[in-house]
């Protein structure tokens, strides 16, 4: 007697299981459908199927994603390769190893062409911010107790037209506080900006070949074979690389333009870091603030 809407009822669930109703919309739709079919016929048999389609429904849609969202797409070859330099983006690596060259000396037979990743070395924000250094180093206990005895540590917070006048110390993200000039350059870049290093064409020749060299490493891992067949294509590489870097030197300032590691910026940083907490803060003009080293538990 049961059997016709029983079926009916159980291929609803599981049209309700992929479609795109939510998952609360679906339920009440089974709920609703229950109660029509079985209300007049018996109560407990009812809520028995009412409680079978349910836990039913709940396992299948637990375990069903509707409407996934598709894979990211997961290249079979990739060439990694570490973006050391802005004239790498002048080597134009993805037409090289499409050049006839190229799949000549490739082993790899009936492959798709290797997908080339780059990867960045970190901005300044890793430099210029201290905030996290600080609190990693920072011995809480001690920092209370010192405070406890003097809440007011001298500062020259005071006579900075900087100062915040709740506080009474300098908290804010104007970049003016920043007297060396070179360094304010900087900031005003943006935490997300990357300095150019020098340009010293063996060093970057030299990076370059080495994450090919790897990058061959795991293709000859992967389709089984031995790493010297890739030997020619890694000279052909080598040779490519260092014919454009050579040619397109004459573009780019030999000099680092911000050098954070030698003076004189590394002593006008080193010089803020003594004096202010420097924190990102919200906004994408405002890039960093700076709060008082003395109201904050910066370790002497």
């Amino acid at each position: 007697t049961f059997l016709s809407p029983c079926m009916e009822l159980f291929s609803f669930v599981n049209w309700l299981t992929n479609s795109f109703l939510s998952k609360s919309l679906a339920l009440d739709f089974i709920k609703l459908i229950t109660h029509k079919l079985f209300s007049k016929i018996d109560l407990d048999y009812n809520q028995q199927f009412l409680y079978a389609c349910l836990d039913m429904f709940n396992f299948k849609f637990n375990n069903y994603k509707i409407n996934p969202k598709p894979s990211p797409f997961k290249p079979d070859i990739i060439l990694k390769i570490n973006f050391s330099h802005k004239i790498v983006e002048f080597l134009d690596i993805n037409n090289f190893i499409t050049t006839s060259e190229f799949k000549n000396l490739n082993p790899l037979i009936n492959t798709p062409k290797p997908t080339v990743i780059y990867t960045y070395h970190t901005p300044i924000k890793c430099t210029i911010y201290n905030y996290v250094d600080t609190f990693t180093n920072t011995n809480i206990t001690e920092f209370i107790s010192s405070f406890s005895i003097n809440p007011n540590p001298p500062c020259t917070c005071s006579t900075s037209p900087f100062v915040n006048k709740d506080h009474g110390h300098v908290i804010t993200g104007d970049l003016n506080i920043i007297s060396d000039p070179l360094l304010n350059q900087l900031f005003k870049l943006g935490p997300s900006f990357r300095i150019t290093p020098k340009l010293f064409i063996p060093s970057i020749h030299k990076s370059l070949v080495e994450d090919f060299r790897n990058s061959t490493l795991i293709w000859s891992r992967k389709y089984y074979t031995l790493p010297n067949a890739f030997v020619p294509l890694i000279n052909l590489f080598s040779d490519y690389c260092l014919k454009r870097l050579t040619f397109f030197s004459d573009r780019f300032n030999p000099k680092c333009d911000y050098d954070l590691n030698n003076p004189p910026l590394s002593t006008a940083l080193e010089k803020l870091h003594n004096a202010y907490l420097i924190t990102p803060i919200g906004g994408r003009k405002i890039v960093c603030g700076t709060l008082c080293a003395a109201q904050s538990p910066l370790p002497n």
